[in-house]
């Protein structure tokens, strides 16, 4: 509570988010909330967070009126030197990446929300675009802008036997789940 300056609710949240726990809780709506994703700035200090709601929904758990928006994960992403960032399209792929000892991050509100300060972030970075099948050209887009932007690298990364569209890095982890998870890891670095 203290380390990110929230209210008991909030830290609770942010714990069963942190240690990947199911949250059963509602909003009283009827809806079940199925995760939490936080957004903090580069001192890890809370910005906002993304409810994910089952059946799927999101809303934000405050008004963002003057509150900057950053990128998922972005203390670790400014950590990371050598090791490539996966920009993937949603928060439960960055974390299902990031469950293979990955840096993954994605934009907050969904593919048409990037934004070029986004791309700042990732200066000097080298960066594996994976978006959803179907939105290769965001995934164009956005490298574009990443590259202006002075990024070291930039690669689109198509992973093989996805092609329905909307599949995504979720489900390529999940075709592959014979395997260990540095099995795919190993798998996804060497695309």
């Amino acid at each position: 509570m203290k380390k990110h300056d929230l209210n008991k609710n909030e830290a609770i949240k942010m714990i069963y988010q942190t240690f990947d726990l199911e949250d059963s809780s509602s909003d009283g709506n009827g809806k079940t909330i199925e995760a939490r994703y936080p957004y903090c700035d580069e001192d890890g200090q809370l910005l906002y967070t993304i409810i994910r709601y089952k059946p799927k929904a999101f809303k934000v758990d405050r008004k963002l009126t003057g509150v900057r928006r950053v990128l998922y994960n972005l203390p670790e992403i400014r950590r990371a030197d050598e090791q490539p960032i996966w920009l993937v399209e949603g928060e439960k792929d960055a974390d299902n990446v990031r469950k293979l000892g990955l840096v993954a991050t994605t934009a907050p509100f969904g593919k048409g929300h990037w934004r070029h300060e986004f791309s700042e972030d990732l200066k000097g970075k080298r960066v594996n675009i994976c978006m959803d099948v179907g939105a290769e050209e965001e995934a164009e887009r956005r490298a574009r802008d990443i590259l202006k932007a002075g990024a070291r690298e930039v690669k689109i990364i198509s992973l093989p036997g996805l092609d329905k569209e909307g599949q995504d890095i979720s489900d390529w982890i999940e075709m592959n789940n014979s395997k260990t998870g540095d099995e795919i890891k190993e798998h996804l670095e060497t695309i």
